[in-house]
């Protein structure tokens, strides 16, 4: 490895440094638009109701003062531009700021001696939209920015052979978190080489203006070496993302402690911690009942048009591992003829390429068993509503790790297996709205056990908005 000095640039003469404050008030700015934009409908939808139950006029002056104090409070907790943040904690920020100005707006109006029923159902029916309606606005706008190269901050990757193409892997899969990869700086290629589509413009000693921010993935490097690195060629950077050897600890919900000048990084399981479980499970179940007018009916219906098909059993039950390891039975719609086993078994001695393919996978594209209305019913996931009941007898959860028979979970890893153990399997979870059937048992060994360690109510809400667009358009499922 080079000997890394003082930073040596690989700008061109008369090279200008990327505008990188320009492009943050930019995206700033499209921010507030959007927030605005959806917390103005919020306000309306209350206020139209206000009108249609007490007949009061439209008077959206009284709340629009919300807007600039939510635009305030969106700098104080870093939520403008967004750059860097992931779903999940962007989710967080928003619902606790909601609450926050919301309550403050509360206060305000129901002090107030006049129209107090009013500024009730307005309050509370904004409240309600502006919740579901920030998160998603703010979605689409990043997406719609990403997309015509307006959106994040470029940044270079200072890294390894091992780590510069996982890195720029994941940075480029996600192009609303942000951070775009524009240059490679490392030792370990060739000057001109390109790692997962990004460009190798030099070595570790080497510096760029190009971006503004710079994300270094060095494990393998000495101390030493990574303290010249930081003092040196880096000090050119306005930002850092330092990332450290610990691909097996929890990632979303990490605390830095400074320990009178020592690093610290508090980690935190919250899914393993007993009350924190018995919260997910208790609130889930509240749920499920609560819903039990809506879903129950659905899944009578359903069942009967399963039965008129082929006047066979509608329902069927599977054998599956639960928390600890205890076995229960998992419901399911019939989604298959009746005769199931034999007619995989006729098929897989007879087509080697399908027998590769269920050995890979235990599940197959073409599978001569699903029935017409099967094929329906596992595009939509409606197959799968029986479970709910498994949700209210204590044997599975809303969102949690997919129930699996003993011999797919012996196919996973052993720290994955371990991990799932320990859990409530789930009707949904992040390995179905994360490629369901496309991802594989490789797929659940990475989902699974980033769910199980990095477990949150705000990932378990991600997960559900996911699952609906999942199903809503059918990807994996098959």
């Amino acid at each position: 490895m080079n000997q890394i000095n003082q930073g040596i640039t690989i700008d061109p003469a008369g090279h200008r440094a990327h505008p990188f404050m320009r492009r943050r008030l930019a995206d700033a700015a499209m921010m507030h638009l959007t927030d605005g934009l959806m917390l103005f409908l919020a306000i309306f939808v209350g206020d139209s109701l206000l009108l249609l139950f007490h007949g009061i006029p439209i008077q959206m002056e009284r709340m629009l003062f919300l807007i600039p104090v939510w635009w305030i409070g969106t700098w104080f907790v870093q939520l403008v531009p967004g750059w860097g943040l992931g779903t999940v904690e962007e989710l967080r920020r928003i619902e606790l700021l909601l609450v926050t100005v919301f309550a403050g707006v509360a206060v305000a109006l129901f002090l107030g001696v006049t129209d107090r029923g009013g500024s009730r159902i307005t309050f509370l029916s904004a409240y309600v939209i502006a919740a579901v309606l920030v998160p998603v606005g703010r979605s689409a706008m990043k997406q719609i920015l990403a997309a015509i190269n307006l959106w994040g901050v470029p940044v270079s990757i200072y890294g390894d052979r091992e780590s510069v193409p996982e890195v720029a892997k994941a940075l480029r899969s996600d192009r609303a978190f942000g951070f775009i990869p524009q240059a490679v700086l490392s030792d370990d290629y060739g000057l001109g080489d390109v790692a997962e589509g990004v460009p190798v413009l030099g070595g570790l000693h080497n510096t760029t203006r190009r971006t503004p921010m710079a994300v270094v993935a060095l494990p393998h490097l000495e101390r030493e070496k990574l303290i010249e690195l930081l003092e040196g060629p880096l000090e050119i950077y306005r930002t850092i993302l330092l990332i450290p050897d610990l691909k097996c600890a929890p990632s979303l919900w990490v605390k830095p402690c400074d320990l009178k000048g020592i690093l610290g990084l508090e980690l935190r399981r919250n899914l393993l911690d007993p009350m924190s479980s018995f919260c997910k499970n208790f609130a889930e179940w509240i749920l499920v009942f609560l819903t039990l007018p809506i879903w129950g009916p659905l899944c009578l219906f359903l069942m009967l048009l399963v039965w008129l098909h082929d006047l066979s059993a509608p329902v069927y039950a599977q054998t599956r591992l639960g928390k600890n390891g205890r076995l229960f039975k998992a419901y399911k719609l019939r989604t298959m003829v009746p005769d199931a086993e034999s007619v995989l078994l006729e098929k897989l001695s007879t087509d080697p390429v399908l027998k590769k393919e269920w050995e890979k996978h235990y599940k197959l594209k073409q599978d001569p068993r699903i029935t017409l209305v099967g094929k329906f019913l596992r595009k939509t996931s409606l197959d799968e509503i029986p479970q709910l009941w498994c949700v209210l007898i204590g044997k599975m959860a809303l969102v949690g790790p997919r129930p699996l028979p003993d011999y797919h979970h012996n196919e996973l890893e052993l720290r994955t297996q371990r991990l799932r153990m320990r859990v409530r399997p789930g009707i949904t979870g992040l390995w179905q709205v994360s490629g369901r059937s496309d991802s594989g048992t490789t797929g659940m060994d990475r989902w699974d056990t980033y769910y199980v360690t990095n477990w949150s109510v705000w990932l378990d809400i991600v997960i559900l908005a996911r699952t609906l667009r999942v199903v809503l358009f059918g990807s994996g499922a098959y």
